[in-house]
């Protein structure tokens, strides 16, 4: 890495939640940051809490689903700062549904964003991270867990896993170090970008999202330290890290519990739909 005032990262994503928080971490440590998302506004807000904590930011609007984005991304960071030491790839959405609810169009956009958005963002930043950087990619433990209902994001965010354990084994003669960061719920906006055919579905994910005990600037202090640290795997909650080991070590046991959760599910989507119906009459 690049040493003293010289370390640089790039967030994506990093508007709000996670990736605002991440944003202010890196900063706080005296990091040269540069965010990226989609809504100018608020990335501009991000940008403005690190100047006014003295910090160096640089923010752009890019979308991770564009190649020309991402290629003028790459560019800036080059151009001011000739190349990165920290690469987060952090911008996602949701979508809840079952499999028969989530429309083709769905999965298509789910996964632009979700996984082809970071592996878009890794390969054209990749020739600008010097040797010892590292690259933090954002999963989530919904990855692992494969709950009912949230199938397209589940998928998406299992492929950032394997991709990441794939990508960490490939960069190794490079010294660049590969983390995937699988937080389990907490608050942020992540049901705005959501899809929920059901309220039921919303209101189950947004109630366990406030009674989180783990904050954004929990993980944030997590992933930031998973650069000095050089760990692979970051699951932050200790509930899901009981869970991980529960999946290990006794799939079938761990089964049973979403076959429960499924019909649960299932009930709860059929009661919306029997509302549905009635209230258009």
């Amino acid at each position: 890495m690049s040493s003293g005032d010289a370390r640089r990262v790039l967030i994506t994503g990093a508007a709000s939640g996670l990736g605002k928080s991440l944003a202010l971490r890196f900063a706080a440590d005296g990091w040269r940051v540069a965010v990226c998302d989609l809504d100018e506004d608020r990335l501009s807000q991000t940008a403005e809490e690190i100047d006014r904590g003295g910090g160096t930011c640089m923010y752009l609007r890019a979308d991770v689903t564009s190649e020309q984005d991402i290629e003028q991304l790459a560019e800036s960071v080059s151009d001011h700062w000739g190349g990165l030491d920290v690469l987060v790839n952090n911008a996602g959405i949701a979508i809840a549904g079952r499999t028969d609810e989530t429309s083709m169009e769905e999965w298509r956009r789910i996964f632009e964003v979700n996984f082809f958005g970071v592996l878009r963002t890794t390969r054209a930043m990749l020739p600008l991270i010097a040797q010892g950087g590292h690259i933090i990619n954002v999963a989530s433990f919904a990855g692992i867990a494969a709950a009912p209902g949230l199938v397209a994001y589940n998928t998406t965010k299992a492929a950032v896993i394997s991709f990441s354990e794939s990508l960490r084994a490939e960069l190794v003669d490079r010294e660049i170090g590969v983390s995937v960061a699988c937080p389990a719920f907490f608050k942020t906006r992540l049901m705005e970008t959501s899809g929920a055919p059901h309220d039921k579905t919303r209101a189950m994910v947004e109630r366990v999202m406030e009674r989180s005990k783990i904050t954004a600037d929990d993980v944030a202090e997590q992933v930031f330290a998973s650069v000095r640290t050089r760990q692979f795997m970051l699951i932050p909650h200790v509930d899901a890290r009981w869970y991980w080991r529960w999946k290990r070590f006794f799939p079938e046991l761990y089964f049973r519990g979403l076959q429960r959760m499924a019909r649960r599910t299932s009930r709860a989507g059929k009661h919306d739909q029997l509302r549905q119906g009635r209230d258009a009459r």
